[in-house]
Parts: structure tokens; C-alpha cells; sequence
């Protein structure tokens, strides 16, 4: 990029590209603040290059929705995200996988958004392009799947959520591994729909299943370890466990809050959780 900047012959479509990537990078290691000014200056060379209506561009708006969604912007990822949608489906073919991909973009925020209605009929959409055009036992459709069943289990259609949750894990079981972190997602939510089915019993297998996935597969303090280990204590607190609850949470929100604050919702769970066996504790037997 140095290079490009200083030479006065570079090629603005280069510069657009190379920005691009980098802005993607960073993005993916949530440096949105110095992501956002790159993918947005790439997106301008590019679109002078190439017009509006090129799939790159609808690639650079997808990944500033995903910012956007990241730093909680939910109305503006929502712009991009249907910016990228429309573009796919000016350029590709009704059954091609980047629909599927900007369905399935546009549907996550929109559940943010708490639109289930929308994110349903759009989550729904996504998944019969992707089977058409990917085959049904392919990554992207195990990921529409999972956030099928995260969308349900919001809906308190839990028998839905399930369904679709085992269906996610026996795809990425089989395309991934069972042991991949990917496969560690819709157990968590498996466990977080069971539970809040209040079927807590049911709901510690899966949990437990995610964190020995994300214990081979991450460093000891990320941030998706302390989630599913929060999970973990949420479901004995439920099943009547208090005391094996309270160090598995104690130690969860220590690691939790400083990477993702104090007012976080799982943080804030977690606490009110503690609080209330701290209260249990001190009223003793009844």
C-alpha cells in the first residue's frame, strides 16, 4: 500500500484491491476502527474501476455490515448488507451461493434487530439456494442450520430450534469434525435452547461437549471459552448445582469482562446468576 501510495503511476484498481484485502484482515482481527476507512476508501477506487454493480463491491459491502454489526451499528450493517444483497441479485443467477451468502448476512442483523419474522422467511430463503447450489452437506448450510435454531430458540419455538441445531451438528461433524471449533457452536446453542426449554439436565451434555471442543482448539483465556464456560454454569445454577455453579461463573466473568465490559449481556447474566446463589446461600436450607 506504501508503495502504491507513493508512486504516481499506480493503478487506482491495484490500490483498490491491496485495500481490500487488508481492510478484510484486519477486520477478521476486529480492528474495525482501522479496517472500516480502508474497505471504504477500496470500495470508491473500485467501484471507479469496475462500476457499481460488480460482485467485489457487493464483497466490500458485506464486510462493512459485518463491522458495522461488530460495533453495534445494527441499522447501518443492515444498509450494507442490503446493498451487497442487491448487487448479488442484479449480477448472479436466482439459485447462486452469494445470494445464499448475502441472505444469510442480512438475516443475522436483522435477528439483532429482533425482526424474527424477516430473518425467518430470508434464513429459510438462503437455505434452499444453498442446498441447490452447494449440496446439502456443505459448511454454509450447516452454518443457515445453526442460526435457524438461534433464531427459534428466540422465537421460543424450541422443538424447531432443536431440529435444526442437531442437524448443524451432525453436518459439520461430518464436513468439519467433530472436534473443529465450528462444531462447537450449535452445541452451545443446543445447550442455550434446552435450557431455556427448562430442560436443564438435558442441556449439560452439549455444553460440556462445546467446551472440551474449544478447550483443544483455543488459548486458555479467549474470550469463547469464558462464553461457553459462562453457559455451563447458567445450566447447574438451573439444575440445582449452585455450588459447583459459583467458581465455574466466578472464573468465567473474570475472564469475560475485561474483553467484553461490564455491561455485556452475558456478563450481566452471569452476575445476576452469582447474586442469586449468593442469596440462596445465605438464607440456607429451607
Amino acid at each position: 500500500i506504501e508503495l502504491l501510495r507513493r508512486d504516481p503511476d499506480h493503478s487506482p484498481k491495484q490500490l483498490g484491491s491491496v485495500l481490500r484485502e487488508y481492510g478484510a484482515l484486519l477486520a477478521d482481527r476486529r480492528q474495525l476502527e482501522e479496517a472500516e476507512p480502508l474497505l471504504i476508501e477500496s470500495r470508491e477506487l473500485l467501484a471507479e474501476a469496475h462500476g457499481e454493480d460488480h460482485p467485489v463491491i457487493a464483497t466490500i459491502e458485506a464486510r462493512l455490515g459485518w463491522c458495522a454489526r461488530r460495533a453495534g451499528r445494527l441499522e447501518e450493517a443492515a444498509m450494507h448488507y442490503r446493498r451487497a444483497l442487491d448487487i448479488r441479485e442484479r449480477v448472479y443467477e436466482p439459485n447462486h451461493s452469494a445470494i445464499g451468502y448475502g441472505l444469510t448476512g442480512l438475516a443475522a442483523v436483522l435477528e439483532d434487530l429482533e425482526q424474527f419474522e424477516d430473518a425467518e422467511s430470508m434464513y429459510r430463503r438462503a437455505l434452499e439456494i444453498d442446498v441447490v447450489a452447494l449440496g446439502p452437506r456443505h459448511t454454509e448450510v450447516g452454518t443457515v442450520h445453526n442460526n435457524l435454531g438461534g433464531l427459534y430458540r428466540k422465537m421460543n419455538r424450541f422443538d424447531e430450534s432443536v431440529v435444526h441445531l442437531r442437524k448443524s451438528i451432525e453436518i459439520y461433524t461430518e464436513v468439519r469434525g467433530a472436534d473443529d471449533l465450528w462444531t462447537s457452536y450449535p452445541w452451545l446453542n443446543l445447550s442455550r435452547t434446552l435450557l431455556q426449554a427448562d430442560r436443564p439436565e438435558e442441556a449439560l451434555e452439549p455444553v460440556a461437549i462445546a467446551i472440551a471442543i474449544r478447550e483443544n482448539a483455543l488459548p486458555p483465556d479467549h474470550s469463547e471459552l469464558h462464553v461457553a464456560r459462562v453457559q455451563h454454569g447458567l445450566v447447574l445454577a438451573a439444575a440445582g448445582r449452585g455450588e459447583e455453579a459459583v467458581p465455574i461463573l466466578s472464573a468465567a466473568v473474570e475472564g469475560l469482562e475485561p474483553q467484553f465490559g461490564a455491561d455485556h449481556p452475558l456478563v450481566i447474566e452471569a452476575r445476576a446468576t452469582l447474586s442469586t446463589l449468593a442469596d440462596r446461600a445465605s438464607d440456607g436450607p429451607s
